[in-house]
């Protein structure tokens, strides 16, 4: 009988183990939870949380906010990958974008393709995935850990529920420590050759940062019929920034449809019964967002306003965004009627023939000096004549003087706005 040696195969190592052969993403846990234990301040338990997120998701951006839902925001305490006006200090309004949804549901929001969620807020060049997992105690929401990724892997389900019981053993300590330590900054090293380079954004900075600051007032300018008695139709809402009004470009349709779920959230909250009609502007390259129309009507309903009494303004400032927001609609046709804004300052034909609006209003470049110009109210008798025909209603912006409202009301036009019928007034100011 002859006797052959067998080699005996190791089994292979994980590459990455440290402190007596544990697992390094377990390892950080661990280290983790010891913080967690001691009752460590917010700012050492988001940076022992940023390196676990990093140890299980190598290169996926994370933040880490903190905040009460009685102040309505949460602030930026640990950061990492995530663009500059995202950055440490940032605050979050509760209930904007996927982060503030996933505050005020106080529940986990899985987003696994960004580009079908219009509540989505550009966080991460090239975003494809969005995680956002609150820390709750006893559904109180202490904060929310927010994860973003287009190039790195998306998280799995098992790591997903790992986060999530993670989330809420540390909760309970972020909650300790709240009331006591003031939300200071935590200043961390960026990873090297990970975080993502932000490339040449096409609308200005400071547009993002009032997505997610929520500094916005509201302004109702009064839109009444032009006959002797002037009744009441509705308001527009003039959503404002703290230099004006919000800057937002159509060029980018994530942040446009972001920006306008936060206007239409602001206008909608001075809304009250008995006001009518309540306009409020969007872009094209928010109807060319997938989900928009059914946000927006979703947004009305819970707000509590009746079918028919939220109107969008269509912006046309892109003729290429608007016809790609004409096939868009086409295909999944929205329960909100539809305006177009500033007709007749250049362009909208389009959208005048094939978008059909509820509402059709006329540029004020029209409109000044209409009862001395034969031209100009030949042809706002041709438009009217075919709003008559397709359903819709014409509406006179910056009516100034009684000479135009005669006019416009000999040319067919029945509805108007402008210093004439009112001055915008502040919510608090209304009947």
């Amino acid at each position: 009988m002859v006797l052959r040696k067998v080699r005996v195969r190791r089994p292979a190592q994980p590459a990455r183990r440290r402190g007596g052969g544990v697992p390094v993403p377990l390892l950080r846990e661990l280290n983790l939870l010891r913080l967690a234990c001691r009752d460590a301040p917010p700012r050492r338990l988001a940076g022992a949380l940023l390196e676990w997120t990093e140890a299980v998701l190598p290169g996926a951006p994370c933040e880490v906010l903190i905040g009460d839902p009685q102040a309505g925001y949460l602030q930026v305490v640990g950061t990492r990958g995530f663009r500059a006006e995202r950055g440490l200090g940032c605050r979050i309004p509760i209930g904007v974008g996927v982060t503030g949804a996933a505050a005020r549901q106080a529940r986990t929001v899985w987003v696994p393709d960004v580009g079908s969620d219009p509540r989505y807020i550009p966080g991460v060049p090239g975003a494809r995935w969005e995680l956002a997992v609150p820390l709750c105690v006893r559904r109180r929401v202490i904060g929310v850990i927010d994860l973003e990724g287009g190039q790195v892997r998306p998280p799995s389900l098992r790591q997903r529920r790992r986060l999530a019981r993670l989330a809420s053993v540390l909760a309970p300590a972020f909650a300790r420590a709240l009331p006591v330590t003031p939300l200071q900054p935590l200043r961390l090293q960026a990873v090297p050759g990970r975080t993502p380079a932000a490339p040449p954004s096409p609308e200005p900075v400071a547009l993002r940062r009032l997505l997610v600051e929520h500094r916005l007032t509201v302004r109702l300018e009064p839109l009444a019929t032009l006959d002797a008695e002037r009744r009441l139709v509705g308001y527009e809402a003039q959503v404002l920034g703290p230099g004006g009004l919000l800057p937002t470009d159509g060029g980018d349709p994530p942040t446009a449809a972001a920006a306008d779920l936060v206007r239409l959230e602001a206008a909608l909250g001075a809304w009250r019964a008995g006001m009518g009609v309540l306009f409020c502007d969007i872009h094209a390259a928010a109807l060319r967002r997938a989900g928009f129309l059914p946000a927006a009507a979703a947004l009305a309903r819970r707000l509590g306003v009746p079918s028919g009494g939220l109107v969008l303004d269509l912006k046309l400032t892109d003729a290429h965004g608007l016809s790609e927001a004409v096939r868009r609609t086409d295909r999944a046709p929205g329960a909100l009627p539809l305006a177009i804004d500033h007709f007749g300052a250049g362009g909208g034909s389009q959208a005048l023939v094939e978008l059909r609006p509820a509402y059709v209003k006329l540029a004020t470049a029209l409109i000044r000096g209409v009862e001395r110009d034969f031209g100009r109210r030949t042809y706002i008798e041709s438009l009217c004549y075919f709003t008559r025909r397709t359903g819709a209603q014409a509406i006179a912006l910056g009516v100034a003087t009684s000479g135009e409202q005669a006019a416009l009301r000999q040319c067919g036009v029945t509805l108007g706005q402008g210093m004439a019928i009112g001055p915008p007034l502040a919510p608090e100011g209304l009947a």
